[in-house]
């Protein structure tokens, strides 16, 4: 997974760290973003999958915000940005 400079200055300035951002990808469903771009969400649905497949230190961590995370990845790989979200993000048909 590759960073733009603006995602990595969106990360740091909102304290998401890359163990999380790999965790939402890996684990989170896929959502059309605007242009060729990709948003990764983390509903209730795959945290108690995904309780059961990650390490238990990384679960205690990160169980409070994985469901906030939300990654922007281009069709490339690289990730745009990343936000943490407080409501709910509507998805336009």
């Amino acid at each position: 997974m590759r960073l733009t400079r603006h995602a990595a200055e969106q990360q740091q300035r909102r304290g998401i760290d890359h163990a999380r951002l790999d965790l939402v990808i890996a684990f989170g469903d896929e959502h059309k973003a605007t242009g060729h771009a990709t948003m990764y969400r983390v509903g209730r649905r795959e945290l108690r999958f995904l309780r059961a497949d990650c390490p238990e230190p990384l679960w205690r961590r990160y169980r409070d915000w994985l469901n906030k995370t939300v990654p922007v990845v281009s069709d490339r790989g690289d990730v745009l940005t990343s936000m943490n979200r407080f409501r709910r993000i509507y998805r336009r048909k």
